[in-house]
């Protein structure tokens, strides 16, 4: 494989992971925004629970369907958050092999050599002399 070839291989395999990685990442995030919902919805349960409680707590049959839908938020909850751990053990055991292989990386001993032609070196020369002591006095003219 040309030099040329490796680099191509290389970036696409870079830009490969970058794009596994934010995939992941915004899955990882939507999670994350998820979970403040539910646990938002889940205390404003908490607090119809309390203020049921508190308005008739002779009344436990009034409190059944707000502790069932606290336990269902609550599961729901569990849920998100046992995915999102896979999820960044995914990007743990990924990492980890990324660490392990090479493949990569640019050999640059088993590549072909590049050969640059040389050219001879091109003077300009300035058509007249320029004093420093003139430009900075042009400067504070200006």
């Amino acid at each position: 494989m040309s030099l040329l070839e490796n680099l191509k291989n290389t970036l696409q395999n870079g830009w490969n992971v970058a794009k596994e990685k934010g995939e992941l990442g915004a899955r990882i995030g939507r999670l994350r925004l998820d979970l403040v919902r539910l646990e938002r919805e889940r205390n404003q349960q908490f607090a119809r629970l309390g203020r049921a409680y508190h308005a008739n707590a002779a009344d436990t049959d009034g409190l059944a369907p707000l502790l069932l839908e606290i336990d269902r938020l609550t599961q729901i909850m569990r849920d998100r958050e046992s995915v999102m751990a896979q999820l960044l053990e995914q990007d743990s055991t990924t990492k980890e092999l990324k660490d392990a292989t090479s493949d990569d990386v640019i050999d640059f001993a088993a590549t072909e050599p590049i050969i640059v032609a040389a050219t001879e070196p091109t003077i300009v020369a300035a058509t007249e002399p320029m004093s420093l002591a003139a430009s900075s006095n042009e400067d504070k003219i200006n």
